[in-house]
């Protein structure tokens, strides 16, 4: 906890330096204010694991440790308690976004900076983002889908584990989320509480957000560019040029046919 406080701390002032703040009043806002705050409280959250004592079950059947929130006393609100805690823990991956941040290349390119500057351009994580995505859409949309693959497993053996059901494990949780994540659902394992069940609510809305996000890259890959659409564009104008002659050229050769056929049976006639 300290440690994070510690890493924290100290990019507030090197954001003053950065934006040339003389004086740290004036870059300390009500805003910014709010948002120090708020990092000090997410990086305060931490689970104590002494709220009561570990029971160890033992399956006749299967030897395995009961899990980790099991107790032979009634401390049910104590549990939910750290329960809360732990899944509130999550809340520092915000670290993770910042430094990406800090030690992209956009950031740290001078060239990128002084363009940005004159079109008025924030570098913040959503340009960076925006970035990456650009030139390096399914590395980065691959990286997003393990990271969260691995932590909504996590989350989901935490909310599991005082259930002493199979989901409780992390390989059963990573076979539920993978499933509820591609929109499968077989069916075989379902979660039992209904921390577990937000949990994958949101890991499905998460996969049709990523399905679509990957159908949207492959379209754009497979997409003709400027010289291939040219090449192509011009290949059917020829080929529906040759249409139209052709076609113009057999309703010759028909009215022809009629006009003759008239003139034969009419001197036929006489």
């Amino acid at each position: 906890m300290m440690e994070h406080q510690k890493i924290v701390v100290p990019f507030h002032p090197l954001f003053i330096i950065d934006h040339n703040q003389v004086d740290w009043h004036i870059a300390m806002t009500s805003h910014r204010i709010l948002i120090i705050t708020l990092e000090l409280l997410v990086c305060v959250i931490h689970p104590v694991g002494s709220y009561w004592e570990m029971a160890i079950h033992v399956n006749s059947s299967s030897f395995s440790s009961s899990p980790l929130c099991a107790s032979h006393h009634d401390s049910k609100p104590l549990q939910n308690l750290e329960l809360l805690l732990s899944m509130l823990m999550f809340l520092r991956l915000y670290l993770v976004h910042r430094t990406i941040l800090l030690h992209s290349k956009v950031l740290l390119s001078a060239s990128y900076r002084s363009i940005g500057s004159l079109n008025n351009i924030n570098f913040t994580f959503r340009f960076v983002l925006k970035v990456l995505m650009n030139k390096h859409p399914a590395r980065t949309l691959l990286v997003f889908i393990l990271f969260f693959w691995l932590t909504a497993s996590w989350m989901l053996t935490l909310c599991e584990r005082k259930t002493q059901a199979s989901t409780g494990y992390m390989d059963t949780a990573l076979w539920l989320i993978a499933i509820t994540f591609l929109t499968v659902g077989y069916g075989d394992v379902a979660p039992n509480t209904s921390c577990g069940k937000g949990v994958c609510l949101f890991t499905g809305v998460m996969g049709v957000a990523c399905t679509a996000m990957l159908v949207a890259i492959v379209t754009e890959k497979l997409a003709l560019n400027k010289g291939e659409k040219h090449v192509h564009f011009f290949m059917l104008d020829i080929q529906i040029s040759k249409r139209v002659r052709a076609f113009q050229y057999h309703q010759h050769n028909s009215m022809n046919f009629i006009y003759f056929a008239a003139v034969a049976w009419h001197a036929s006639q006489i």
